[in-house]
């Protein structure tokens, strides 16, 4: 006791510490922010586009190199520690298990959410509380199974110690990033929740119930934890933003659809591929729907586990290393058994993608059914391909495709030698087809690619098709929208703003994500939802404007990452603040007035200017990296395959007409879906498959 009196006080003061710094260097990043983005207003009248979110999420991180020190020692611990003894338990307990006994440690953990309830006066949460124990502790067989939700509707009440100190206006203090916990003052509520906790009170209770409960979102983790440069502050942001729902209740639970109406197959009078019982929600809400892709999964055994058949989980990886001064590049691979001819497809991410990326290894799997081997491979704008092309920056479509031909010309070797298992024994793997199949940039660079493989002699081509999902026509225009994305809510104030991106983050979340990421923060699933898969509904309970912010705030994060991993190589032109391994939040404060535009200006245009010896213009650079400048490749090419849709927001009328005049019946294009958004349905991945496989 008289530790857990010394613990409190120590955190107690530490909080104290954590907000005067808070306040302090607040007041200095928002009035340099407000230099940077020429806003002149008060600091509450900062535009979101030019707010740096994390902060603004969860306060100064003062203490960051402590923070990162944390997180690293965690690294380890899961990756090193934990994962070795995750694969022995996942292997022997079946995922069934795995849940049943997440459904009785949260089922004692109801002294927390109870009481949270209660201290913050939601008396009907607490109440709900009090009859789910009950009715789960009785006929849920002491909390194996939960029939207060399956079968009485009784949601979950996601309420704790630091969600109730927060309602008695206690202040966050400064970011701290413990288990569980994003800052003092959670850590403290954390001291009580376990106080309360019954499981504290038997040895290794709660050591068993972190074993248990890990098994389902390692998977997550370590994907979040490859594909960014910045892994500390990629899972902080995220851990931030659900932190933030959850105090200001922000989930939606009962996602909205829409009464089903006539179906409407065949073309329309535009000729435009129509989907059946597809209701448009407009294009940048119907973009979103793009998540709805996933890879499959393995529903009896968990990722951590030799039995688990998971797609991905089944990936062999390689590198090559392009350059000699560079860092290697990996990929992700999957040949087929029993044919070492299949036809090899290469995936091309978007923006920012990387390998791991959730639609690109969807996409391999979708190919893989097909029968066809796949391999996925990063985006030029990834922190990955940035490490091994050092002195180059991405974003000029020809520098660009010229590096990743590099890459993908030593992955295609490479394969060449791995060793298909066939009846007769191994045999090398030689495909009788190499093809490319982007998606948004990555289809630009397909189609990129199909240019220069034109320049090439015969024997030096790669591919014998080439196949763009929604490839942007102009990127710079593309760009600007996504920048114009992020400014959809400039008009309101910060708070406001915020606020309606939290809301609708906490309900688009709710969408997308799978039952086990759902419970871990605390979210009920519903009792007709298919256990394992992503929650599919006719719509995203999201308007429109906040739809474009979540667009374009995904997109500025990837950029974010990006300009990091070069600052840390060297100095970005244009930035000020200098890179540091603990002490980066000056760094993101500063990149928070930055988007693809700014970008352009400040890096590519100078080095495209030095390199030419003279001044260069975007439109100059723009001319040269977009689907106008390869129009007689576009027009003559018959390997080439386009699959659109008419309401992509990234494309305007100009856009449109010159794909459709240029490429004739090598396009398709789909009513709607917005960008990428009809990905999941069936009708386009079988449009898909067919681009292909067609032998002309």
């Amino acid at each position: 006791m008289k530790m857990f009196r010394l613990f409190s006080f120590g955190l107690a003061c530490l909080s104290l510490a954590g907000c005067a710094t808070v306040s302090e260097s607040e007041k200095s990043s928002a009035a340099e922010t407000a230099g940077q983005g020429g806003v002149k207003s008060p600091e509450a009248a900062i535009p979101l586009s030019h707010t740096a979110v994390s902060t603004y999420l969860g306060g100064r991180d003062p203490i960051e190199g402590v923070n990162r020190s944390i997180f690293y020692c965690v690294d380890f611990f899961y990756y090193w520690l934990y994962r070795p003894v995750g694969y022995v338990y996942g292997s022997i307990v079946p995922r069934p298990a795995v849940n049943c006994i997440n459904n009785f440690t949260d089922n004692l953990e109801f002294p927390r959410r109870f009481l949270g309830s209660l201290l913050q006066a939601k008396f009907t949460g607490g109440g709900i509380e009090l009859l789910r124990f009950l009715s789960n502790s009785t006929i849920g067989i002491g909390g194996l199974f939960d029939p207060a939700w399956y079968w009485f509707g009784l949601p979950r009440q996601d309420e704790d110690f630091g969600q109730a100190f927060a309602a008695w206006g206690i202040g966050p203090g400064c970011v701290l990033q413990l288990h569980s916990s994003t800052n003092v003052r959670d850590a403290v509520g954390m001291i009580f929740d376990y106080a309360v906790d019954i499981k504290s009170y038997f040895y290794g209770g709660q050591a068993f119930t972190f074993l248990n409960r890990g098994l389902n979102i390692f998977g997550q983790y370590e994907t979040a934890r490859r594909s960014t440069f910045d892994s500390y502050q990629t899972l902080k942001d995220y851990q931030l933003l659900v932190r933030r729902i959850q105090l200001d209740d922000a989930f939606s639970h009962a996602p909205r659809k829409v009464a089903a109406g006539p179906v409407r197959q065949g073309r329309d009078e535009a000729g435009r591929e129509r989907l059946p019982e597809y209701y448009s929600q407009g294009s940048p809400v119907d973009t979103l729907r793009s998540d709805w892709l996933r890879p499959g999964e393995d529903w009896w055994w968990v990722r951590l586990s030799f039995w688990n058949r998971n797609f991905a989980r089944l990936a062999e990886t390689g590198e090559v290393t392009p350059e000699a001064d560079g860092k290697p590049v990996q990929y992700r691979f999957w040949l087929r058994e029993n044919d070492p001819h299949a036809p090899l497809v290469v995936i091309l991410p978007g923006v920012g993608g990387h390998n791991s990326a959730a639609t690109a290894v969807a996409l391999a799997e979708l190919c893989h059914r097909a029968g066809m081997a796949a391999v996925t491979v990063s985006n030029p704008m990834n922190w990955e391909m940035v490490e091994a092309f050092p002195g180059t920056p991405p974003g000029y479509g020809p520098d660009d495709v010229k590096n990743l031909r590099k890459v993908l010309r030593q992955v295609v070797a490479a394969l060449k030698q791995e060793k298909v298992a066939t009846e007769e024994g191994k045999r090398p793997f030689a495909p009788s087809r190499v093809m490319a199949l982007g998606y948004s940039q990555g289809g630009l660079n397909a189609l990129l690619l199909a240019a220069r493989d034109e320049r090439e002699a015969a024997r030096e081509r790669l591919f014998d098709r080439y196949v763009a999902v929604n490839p942007p026509v102009d990127l710079l225009k593309a760009l600007d929208r996504l920048d114009e994305a992020f400014r959809a809510l400039d008009d309101r104030s910060r708070e406001e703003a915020f606020g309606s991106m939290l809301e609708g983050a906490g309900r688009y979340l709710y969408t997308v994500r799978t039952p086990a990421q759902l419970e871990k923060d605390g979210v009920p699933v519903p009792r007709e939802n298919d256990p394992g898969k992503a929650r599919t509904v006719d719509q995203v309970p999201i308007d429109e404007a906040v739809a474009r912010v979540l667009i374009g705030y995904s997109f500025r994060r990837s950029l974010e990452d990006m300009i990091v991993c070069m600052h840390h190589q060297s100095p970005v032109p244009g930035i000020r603040t200098p890179y540091q391994w603990g002490n980066r939040q000056a760094l993101y404060d500063e990149l928070s007035a930055w988007n693809f535009r700014r970008y352009s200006e400040e890096v590519l245009l100078p080095l495209h200017s030095a390199r030419r010896g003279k001044p260069v213009t975007l439109a100059d650079l723009n001319r040269e990296a977009g689907l106008r400048a390869i129009a007689p490749t576009l027009r003559n090419n018959r390997a080439i395959r386009v699959l659109h849709s008419a309401d992509d927001f990234l494309l305007d009328d100009a856009d449109r007409n010159f794909l459709r005049e240029t490429l004739g019946d090598r396009l398709t294009v789909f009513e709607h879906g917005g960008h990428l958004g009809n990905l999941y349905r069936d009708e386009v991945r079988q449009a898909l498959v067919k681009a292909l496989q067609e032998s002309r």
